[in-house]
């Protein structure tokens, strides 16, 4: 296997200059920065984002000259190169930064009425989930561009033509793993406890426990449905299940409401949380998966590691439904800030919204899920526990379990374990 590092020009061109990025850090691929194309020299492979700013003339005199080149753009008359759309990178940038056409503001009656929605018991509304999802097609329909419910892999099948460019120029490449050896992919179980925790708490990690299966819990700092108990999220994480932070409170205001407000949110609700665990906590998700442009950065700024608030499609949500992120990897956002996208549907979604049974849902699931698997990408499922009280859905939580630990080259763990991995799997420099 060959090493080698790949050149990238400094440019103006942020957006392409992110989207190469993002593309050589998923392949485990070591890059430069340089000035001057006089810096190329020990570079096999140049990579150009965008021509911005750049010599053409003496890119074009010194590629001929050296040998090989990844290009993107027309480079028909350069030697051992491959040509790839010039807006490739832009597109990438844009997909996984939702930066898609924006839509109108809901009326202030249609918000009063989701929120109103919101805060109503599960049994009372849900005979109104189907008007409240015609409201989110309806202000959904705005926008221009849409992703393809159930399953988007735009992203995914871009990489695809990047890497096999790539391997045109270096066929022998040495390159790090998507995930530790011997798994090729890897799954994430996450409860997102909206309603006052009970004993299916403790029935739900019973049957995780029977599986040797540790998941991700997601707690609602100040709810007004029910009030942090130290002793059960010091219980949970002494049982190796990891506690992150659903927010501040679950309402439908965090896109609505100032920059400065969401950061007091976002920090409060961090310290209340860790008060009460007695320990740091990494991850984070919004409430309603609510996502706002400057979230990462909120993040990263109050010491989070990592978040998992944007999921690969979303045809849920209000403010971005039509939405999603088209891809079922991790990636950087921010330098240490880590997003695991929310890669299946949600257990709301499929026993509400498409009203199926615990059988349709669970071959659903599964039909989905061994697409990703055989993309070698990363699952990540919501569960409601408060959806999971009934003994016929904690037999098919069991089913859903034994479903993944039948399968061996599956990496079953929490989001803070993957956060890790994609964080250290990006420092490590082939040789």
């Amino acid at each position: 296997m060959t090493a080698f590092t790949v050149g990238l020009p400094k440019t103006q061109d942020k957006k392409g200059l992110s989207g190469a990025r993002f593309f050589l850090e998923r392949y485990g691929v070591s890059y430069e920065l340089y000035e001057l194309m006089d810096d190329f020299e020990n570079c096999p492979v140049i990579l150009v984002p965008s021509f911005e700013n750049i010599d053409r003339t003496k890119l074009f005199a010194y590629l001929n000259n050296s040998g090989k080149a990844l290009l993107c753009g027309t480079s028909e008359e350069i030697k051992n190169s491959v040509s790839i759309p010039l807006s490739l990178f832009h597109l990438i940038y844009d997909r996984l930064h939702e930066k898609y056409e924006k839509i109108s503001k809901p009326s202030k009656l249609i918000n009063w009425s989701l929120t109103l929605y919101n805060i109503t018991p599960d049994l009372i509304k849900a005979p109104f989930y189907q008007q409240v999802r015609l409201i989110r097609k309806k202000i959904g329909s705005k926008r221009k561009v849409h992703t393809t419910w159930p399953a988007d892999n735009t992203i995914d099948n871009w990489m695809q033509i990047l890497k096999e460019s790539l391997d045109i120029l270096v066929p022998e490449r040495s390159s790090v793993p998507l995930w530790p050896p011997p798994f090729k992919a890897a799954f994430v179980m996450t409860h997102d406890v909206d309603e006052k925790p009970g004993e299916e708490i403790y029935q739900i990690t019973k049957i995780e426990k029977k599986h040797r299966i540790l998941s991700t819990w997601n707690f609602i700092a100040r709810s007004p449905r029910y009030k942090l108990e130290p002793s059960m999220l010091r219980e949970l994480s002494a049982e190796g299940f990891e506690i992150g932070c659903h927010g501040l409170y679950h309402d439908r205001k965090f896109s609505s409401i100032s920059a400065k407000e969401r950061k007091l949110r976002v920090a409060g609700a961090k310290k209340i949380i860790e008060d009460a665990l007695g320990k740091e906590v990494s991850g984070f998700r919004t409430p309603l998966l609510d996502r706002t442009d400057d979230l990462w950065t909120i993040l990263a700024e109050s010491g989070f590691s990592y978040d998992s608030s944007y999921p690969d499609v979303d045809h849920l949500t209000t403010t971005r439904y039509g939405m999603g992120v088209c891809t079922n990897l991790p990636y950087t956002t921010l330098p240490y800030l880590v997003e695991l996208p929310v890669t299946a549907p949600q257990d709301v979604e499929l026993f509400i919204d498409k009203r199926l049974s615990e059988k349709e849902a669970l071959l659903f699931w599964q039909d989905k899920w061994n697409k990703v698997i055989d993309g070698r990408g990363l699952i990540v499922l919501i569960s409601h526990p408060h959806f999971l009280k009934e003994k016929k859905r904690l037999d098919m939580y069991s089913n859903l379990l034994e479903f993944f630990t039948q399968k061996k080259d599956v990496w079953i763990t929490t989001a803070g374990s993957i956060a890790r991995w994609w964080q250290q799997r990006a420092s490590y420099k082939i040789t």
